[in-house]
């Protein structure tokens, strides 16, 4: 499996656990990183089943595939994502 399908698989999952969760994914060519948004920002801020999900998917890309780099940010960050390659649980007209 490379690592596209491997993160899109995990974050069906975190987004099946995490129905009110907006997933955002794409991959930053400038910073050659892959950038994870999660929203809204109380529900990653404040819930730590959400955290333990999204760490444990960070830690298993880390072993898995060592030579890429994943961020998991919130919409306050000042990493952006402008064109999502990936959607979970998007909300429309939100």
């Amino acid at each position: 499996m490379n690592f596209k399908e491997f993160i899109k698989t995990r974050l069906q999952k975190l987004a099946n656990l995490f129905p009110e969760l907006q997933i955002r994914y794409a991959f930053d060519t400038i910073a050659d990183i892959h950038v994870v948004e999660l929203t809204p920002r109380d529900l990653y801020d404040n819930n730590a089943e959400l955290d333990a999900e999204w760490m444990k998917i960070s830690l298993d890309a880390l072993t898995e595939y060592p030579n890429e780099l994943i961020s998991f940010v919130t919409d306050d960050c000042t990493v952006k994502i402008e064109n999502a390659e990936l959607t979970f649980n998007e909300r429309i007209g939100l």
